[in-house]
């Protein structure tokens, strides 16, 4: 299961063919970068994040998301990295170089298919807060607007223990 429905037929609707959620706080100015290999599942976490009030800068692979990145004059609030991505490549890796080319610590959010205790302990050694795929919207936009506002302290791991049971921090 992924983290967001979206439209089977591939169509997606533009930003302002959907009303803006309701009692959304997020400024228009939050400008974070996304990427994941699966091209549906980078629209509908575009589309989800453009909701809450977020520009988006979003690409299936790192160079082009690096290519869109250096054409705008600000840096990225957020990262929000698939953990698996195409080639060589992968999420703590696109962190990693987006930090670089920054010159500063930005906020990370990796997904991922699977959580492992090696993973866990990878993602926070690089200050990457680590999310499964399986958690629900409403808890990824609470740990996005956490990131961005700067009240999610030390990196974390979301887990879902069971489909029975709530998702939980640690």
């Amino acid at each position: 299961m992924y983290l967001v429905n979206h439209p089977t037929n591939g169509v997606f609707p533009s930003k302002r063919d959907i009303p803006r959620l309701v009692g959304s706080e997020v400024s228009e100015k939050s400008l974070i970068a996304l990427i994941d290999d699966d091209q549906s599942v980078l629209m509908s976490l575009k589309l989800l994040l453009e909701l809450e009030g977020h520009q988006v800068i979003a690409s299936t692979n790192i160079n082009d998301l690096m290519i869109l990145i250096q054409s705008y004059e600000s840096i990225p609030s957020l990262i929000v990295a698939d953990y698996r991505l195409e080639e060589s490549e992968n999420g703590i890796n696109a962190v990693t170089k987006i930090r670089n080319y920054a010159n500063q610590h930005i906020p990370a959010l990796v997904i991922t298919g699977g959580v492992s205790s090696a993973l866990e302990k990878l993602a926070h050694l690089n200050g990457c807060h680590l999310m499964p795929k399986s958690v629900s919207p409403d808890s990824f936009l609470e740990l996005v607007s956490a990131l961005i506002d700067g009240n999610a302290n030390s990196p974390l791991t979301l887990q879902v223990k069971t489909p029975d049971t709530v998702v939980s921090k640690h």
